[in-house]
């Protein structure tokens, strides 16, 4: 199977909630910031909306000064014009660093460095010329990705969530997915990912970003195809090779289409798309014979504060 043979560009319309966007209203924001919140909606919003303060913990508010701050930062790239770098370092970084702060599994990197191998870079054959500069520079902005927590990166003090079952499960993981990466691949994909960008060599990319400080709908969305297509062609690389070595955990990824032939079922992914101040989530959906990506669903922004406190429940939803 060939991913990446088509990239469809056109979204398709889903409705204004999904399972993590309506779920995401679970993880409520403090009781501190019901009139701040109220004041940006234009309505008196009642108590049992928020979460009361627990006597002698000082996290919600400590969240909610945090926020503050990358709202006005927010507001200071957009009155100076900072660039797109700028936003990703002053804004967006941290916004997803503040989300994911007591997440025991998962974190933010910052991958605008990431390049594709180019041994997973998908055809091309229907991206117009002009758009061919897309793929001659950075792919995406920010991931989130998953972390063991044996792999050291868990120093900061963040205890790990589960039982010793859970603990056991995530140290064979990260032992096979290193044993794989630097013992039975080449030096040029010494990688779990479609990429040799070291950070993300062992630890899987869950969801990809891509950021436009103004417009460019079409080249971000554009980007995170290709990118996400390199991904599936990884993937293929990886459940083939576990195929051929007649791994029994393989088997449930295959569907037969007929008595002698297989495909690889892809599971959909989901990506978000910055343009602005406004966060979308999008999926990318495996149609066989391409790679489509579905939906523009709003997740909130980071003009204002309830819009920075979706987008923090989401990110809760898409970590978990």
């Amino acid at each position: 199977m060939d991913y990446g043979s088509r990239i469809t560009k056109a979204s398709v319309e889903l409705p204004q909630t999904c399972k993590c966007c309506t779920s995401a209203s679970a993880k409520s924001p403090p009781l501190e910031d019901r009139a701040n919140i109220s004041s940006a909606v234009g309505e008196e919003i009642p108590d049992y909306s928020f979460k009361k303060a627990i006597e002698g913990n000082v996290t919600g508010a400590a969240s909610s000064d945090s926020l503050r701050e990358i709202l006005f930062d927010s507001h200071e790239c957009q009155r100076l014009g900072r660039s797109e770098l700028s936003l990703n370092m002053l804004v967006h970084a941290p916004l997803l660093k503040l989300a994911l702060k007591s997440h025991h599994y998962v974190d933010e990197e910052l991958i605008q460095s990431a390049r594709i191998c180019s041994a997973f870079m998908p055809p091309l054959a229907d991206i117009r010329d002009r758009d061919c500069k897309v793929t001659q520079g950075k792919m995406v902005d920010l991931a989130l990705v998953w972390t063991p927590a044996e792999d050291g990166s868990r120093a900061l003090g963040r205890r790990h969530k589960g039982n010793k079952r859970d603990a056991a499960v995530d140290k064979k993981l990260l032992r096979a997915i290193q044993t794989h990466v630097l013992r039975r691949e080449p030096m040029e994909t010494q990688s779990v990912n479609q990429t040799t960008y070291t950070p993300l060599m062992f630890r899987p990319i869950a969801t990809s970003i891509e950021t436009k400080a103004e417009g460019g709908a079409e080249e971000g969305k554009l980007q995170l195809g290709i990118w996400t297509s390199a991904w599936h062609r990884r993937m293929v690389s990886l459940m083939s090779m576990l195929k051929q070595r007649g791994d029994a955990d393989s088997r449930p990824l295959w569907a037969s289409v007929g008595r002698s032939t297989e495909v690889l079922q892809i599971v959909s992914v989901p990506l978000i798309l910055v343009l602005g101040n406004e966060w979308k989530l999008i999926f990318a959906c495996d149609r066989g014979d391409r790679l489509e990506l579905l939906g523009e669903v709003p997740i909130g922004d980071t003009s204002t504060l309830l819009g920075l406190y979706t987008i923090v429940a989401v990110l809760h939803e898409l970590a978990d």
